[in-house]
């Protein structure tokens, strides 16, 4: 939805969109990508960085790697990589600077609940510069539907798919219908896979405490901060005619205690975005509600399996438009060289502070 005083025209219209996904299919960053450059030692600042490889973003800390203030750094760059059931399947071009600049805006909208861990981050670009915590192995996700999805940490699959009636430690009513709402909101912890083969599991806030994962006085801290901050940007997009039917935090500590999100926040990735206007129709007539999250590519192609050039020309076009109807306004896509505009960024946040 257009923010006030934006018009439909300051958009970039479906062609427009076609046109740039298509043209920028081979300009992407992948983990392969992140390894070369710094192999290549093409970043100076980096050379005694320790170097980890998630799924989506390439982490960077170290003793080197310290802010004017004495805070420990870490560099976080997002690549274009998507992944759907715990496997990488491909690069969708600008996706990294899509998802970084959502989450810009949501840690604005929601730090004044939760502090988060985020520094500097150049404007328009994939690069964060955050302080180094030391993380919590689990995720925060709040749930207020029970979205349908195939991933076996999800509460459809546990319901649905297993049948059972305590999830997370709630106990739930027979009659819960898929996509529909919860009959409250609902805490429901994951782990996170810690090694190779491994795979998040959603818990209780129980297991948390009996596994030494969590103390209670920290989880009551972090659901408090995290369910008001889930909350206040549910009722801001709710006046946009959207709903966020769940969403996901990762939290982490300071040396000096403090506890912060240190992940995205409230993207398409890490939310569901799901259109209002029709989705009483869409339940009436048994049908999906019309989405803009990363739920659109989990539902494209063969799970396990690396997309194809169409595929990731399809999912590149719906990131573009998530960005601009989540953000209500016109994409301005990163058009520099992918190895520029990492190098450049990363040195100038890095002379920030």
């Amino acid at each position: 939805m257009p923010s006030k005083g934006v018009k439909m025209s300051d958009f970039l219209i479906e062609k427009e969109i076609k046109k740039l996904v298509e043209k920028n299919l081979e300009q992407v960053v992948d983990a392969l990508f992140i390894k070369e450059i710094v192999d290549s030692k093409k970043i100076p600042e980096l050379t005694q960085a320790t170097y980890y490889q998630g799924k989506v973003r390439a982490n960077f800390s170290g003793e080197n790697l310290v802010a004017k203030d004495g805070r420990p750094l870490r560099i976080i760059i997002a690549t274009d990589q998507i992944s759907t059931h715990d496997q990488v399947r491909g690069a969708i071009p600008f996706r990294g600077q899509i998802l970084t600049n959502i989450s810009n805006e949501m840690l604005g909208i929601t730090e004044k609940f939760i502090p988060n861990a985020q520094i500097y981050a150049p404007g328009n670009s994939a690069v964060v510069i955050s302080e180094d915590c030391a993380p919590y192995m689990f995720e925060m996700v709040w749930r207020t539907h029970m979205c349908k999805s195939s991933t076996e940490t999800s509460l459809y699959y546990h319901y649905v798919n297993l049948g059972e009636r305590e999830f997370c430690g709630h106990f739930l009513p027979e009659g819960l219908i898929s996509n529909g709402p919860l009959p409250y909101m609902l805490d429901t912890p994951s782990t996170k896979a810690s090694g190779e083969g491994e795979h998040d599991i959603s818990v209780s806030p129980g297991y948390l405490y009996q596994h030494g994962i969590v103390l209670p006085y920290e989880y009551g801290k972090i659901a408090y901060m995290t369910g008001a901050a889930y909350l206040h940007v549910q009722n801001l997009f709710a006046k946009k005619g959207i709903i966020i039917p769940d969403t996901k935090f990762e939290l982490g500590k300071t040396k000096q205690g403090t506890i912060i999100t240190i992940d995205e926040v409230l993207t398409p990735d890490s939310s569901r975005f799901w259109e209002a206007k029709d989705y009483k129709k869409k339940m009436a007539d048994n049908e999906a509600p019309t989405s803009y999250s990363k739920q659109f590519g989990r539902n494209i192609g063969t799970p396990g399996q690396p997309y194809t050039e169409d595929e990731r020309f399809l999912i590149g076009c719906r990131y573009i438009e998530t960005y601009q109807k989540l953000m209500g306004k016109r994409f301005i896509p990163d058009k520099r060289p992918p190895l520029q505009r990492i190098i450049d960024d990363v040195r100038q946040s890095l002379a920030q502070v």
